[in-house]
This record gives structure tokens, C-alpha cells and sequence, in this order.
């Protein structure tokens, strides 16, 4: 009893981080559009673009929006899922399956974090920066990946949680944030 109620606590803390990280993600989303637009009508308005979007856009905003939705995805099931065989193998064998792929999957995306974020410490520490026409650091941009590796590890292992106790039902996820907040 205890187990089932760690794992929906913890399922509704990763919740929480989830629809942060999406909210993010849906930000830079409408940040980028506004941003791009405002650019191409500058240019050909006024002639006169902004020369710092492209610099935002790549190095900010479109790794935000990719990466910082993935654990949110996997937790409302609306990820890529080649289940062809799968649906075709005993429901014990599909259960086993599925814990060993979300544990190593899990393992996989926790080195990915450490290594990145090794990789977003150095850029801190040496004070990295892209040259243009603006000097832009390149720490943040280093840190999403981290960042949004970090949670979906985290959800990979709650998954193999879930798997070890079957009677775990967790709660429905929200497919719009507004409903939410």
C-alpha cells in the first residue's frame, strides 16, 4: 500500500515538472513564430530585420520546444510506439517487455543527462559564447538538453515502478495545459 502510494505521489511531482517543461516548450513555440514574423516583416517593410532572431531561435528557443516536451509525451502516451509484436505476446511476457525497455531506456536518457550536463558545466566554467552580432552564451542552450533528459529519465523509471506494481493506475493526464492550471 505504501508502494502504490509513493509512486502516484511521485507521478503527480513529475506531473507538475511535466507541465512546466511543456508550458516552456508551448512558449518557445509561439515566442519563435512571433519573433519570425516580426523579422520578415521588418525586412520587408522596412527593410531593416532583426539580425539577433536567427541567433535566438536556433540556439534557444527550437531545442526548448523540441526537448522539453518529451517526458510530457511519454506520460500521456502520445509518443511513437511500435507495438505490432507486442500486442501479439501474453500479457506477463508484454508486462516484462515493457520494464526492461523503460529501464533501459531510462539508463540511456540518465547518461545522456550527465553527459550534457557535464557539457553545460564547462560551457559555464569557460564562459562560452556565440560570435555575431550579438555575443550569446551558450550555457543555456547546453542546459535544455540536460534539463529535459533529466525528467524524462525520471519518468522512464517511474514507468518501471508502475510495471513492478500492476495495480498502480495513474491519473489521467490533461492533453491541454489550460485544463489544468
Amino acid at each position: 500500500m505504501f508502494a502504490k502510494a509513493a509512486i502516484l505521489w511521485l507521478d503527480r511531482c513529475l506531473l507538475r515538472l511535466d507541465y512546466l517543461l511543456a508550458g516552456a516548450a508551448a512558449a518557445s513555440v509561439a515566442i519563435m513564430m512571433l519573433l519570425t514574423s516580426l523579422d520578415v516583416g521588418l525586412r520587408y517593410a522596412l527593410n531593416s530585420p532583426l539580425s539577433w532572431v536567427y541567433d535566438v531561435t536556433m540556439l534557444y528557443l527550437l531545442p526548448a520546444a523540441f526537448i522539453f516536451g518529451f517526458s510530457f509525451t511519454l506520460r500521456s502516451n502520445n509518443h511513437i510506439n511500435v507495438d505490432f509484436f507486442a500486442r501479439w505476446l501474453p500479457k506477463p511476457i508484454r508486462g516484462y517487455s515493457s520494464l526492461i525497455t523503460s529501464l533501459a531506456a531510462g539508463a540511456i536518457f540518465l547518461y545522456i543527462t550527465i553527459i550534457t550536463a557535464a557539457v553545460a558545466w564547462d560551457a559555464w566554467v569557460a564562459n562560452e559564447v556565440m560570435f555575431g552580432t550579438l555575443n550569446w552564451p551558450i550555457w543555456p542552450s547546453k542546459l535544455i538538453i540536460p534539463l529535459g533528459m533529466a525528467l524524462l529519465s525520471l519518468r522512464c523509471f517511474h514507468s518501471v515502478l508502475c510495471s513492478l506494481i500492476p495495480s498502480v493506475e495513474l491519473d489521467p493526464v490533461h492533453e491541454h495545459l489550460t485544463e489544468e492550471l
